[in-house]
Parts: C-alpha cells; sequence; structure tokens
C-alpha cells in the first residue's frame, strides 16, 4: 500500500505541477486528502470550491492558493 500511496502523490504532483502550483507548500498529508476526496486531475481541481477544498481538510493558505491557480490565466487549472 505504501507504493501505491507513493505513485498517487507523485500523479497529484504532476497534476499540481501542471495548474502551477508552488509544490513546497503540498506535503504528504495534504495531497493525501486531496486524493482521498478524488482531486486528482487538473478538472478536478478546476472544479474544486473553497467549500469543498476546506471540507477536505486542507487549510486556508492551500484553499487560497488552489483557488487562486483557478484564477491565473496562464495556468491549466
Amino acid at each position: 500500500m505504501d507504493e501505491d500511496r507513493a505513485q498517487q502523490r507523485e500523479r497529484l504532483r504532476t497534476v499540481l505541477r501542471a495548474c502551477g502550483a508552488d509544490l513546497k507548500l503540498f506535503n504528504d498529508i495534504f495531497l493525501d486528502k486531496l486524493w482521498d476526496n478524488y482531486y486528482r486531475s487538473v478538472r478536478g481541481l478546476q472544479d474544486a470550491s473553497r467549500e469543498s477544498l476546506k471540507d477536505a481538510g486542507l487549510p486556508l493558505g492551500l484553499v487560497d492558493h488552489i483557488l487562486g491557480l483557478q484564477g491565473a490565466q496562464v495556468s491549466s487549472c
């Protein structure tokens, strides 16, 4: 299971990188929360709302970071 979790985290890092996220902000705990709440794709992050990200257990700083990526014109999120 650890290998599977590691692969999931790496896939999420790829998605976040594609969105222009600052990967240093996302530790394994936050990546796991995103994965467990089905934020597993660029589209999933594009559709995320403040409330749903907070309900997923992300701290407000990460919620704001993800929402900021949604509004960035150069981002794929």
